[in-house]
């Protein structure tokens, strides 16, 4: 693309907010079923931890959890 006097060229990947992404990154069905399967067993085992911590750290963990999936 040439902005100007200036030719930009694309990159085969990027950095964002400390995740790579590249050219290929899709959400294939497959993909998606396999984040969200992984994602309900921990938080299912998160779950069992309700009885042995507070209200408010039990929303942090799920918090940070939920977060580092995205």
């Amino acid at each position: 693309m040439h902005v100007g006097e200036t030719c930009i060229t694309s990159s085969d990947s990027v950095k964002n907010l400390g995740i790579i992404f590249d050219k290929c990154v899709n959400m294939t069905p497959d993909h998606v079923s396999s984040v969200c399967r992984v994602s309900y067993y921990h938080l299912k085992n998160i779950r069992s931890l309700k009885p042995f911590l507070s209200e408010e750290t039990l929303v942090t963990l799920v918090h940070a959890f939920v977060t580092s999936r995205i």
